[in-house]
């Protein structure tokens, strides 16, 4: 590769002419209907209701989400409860046959 090939790449890339170089695409065009306008609805009430609709069934969600997390807290604590218990009474009737067995 001789020089002047070297200074014509060179310049090819600072111009942004080489392959490897990406142009920005261009946004595309809003297709829309004669006369209407793609910003504001012609009637605002249908999206208010479905907005309203949209806020009650996310509260229900957390309100049904909360409650079962409640539940879930009351399973664990008296499985747990039950479980100590079972230890416990496990631990005491055998310390009770071991002093029975070895006279202690």
């Amino acid at each position: 590769m001789g020089i002047a090939e070297r200074q014509a790449s060179s310049a090819g890339r600072a111009s942004g002419a080489s392959a490897g170089t990406l142009r920005r695409a261009e946004r595309p065009q809003r297709i829309t209907a004669a006369g209407v306008t793609p910003s504001a609805p012609a009637d605002p009430r249908p999206a208010i209701a479905r907005a309203y609709r949209f806020e009650r069934a996310r509260r229900s969600l957390r309100l049904e989400h909360r409650d079962e997390h409640r539940r879930a807290q009351r399973r664990f604590w008296f499985t747990l409860a039950v479980l100590v218990g079972a230890v416990l009474v496990i631990g005491g009737i055998t310390v009770h046959q071991l002093q029975q067995l070895f006279g202690i």
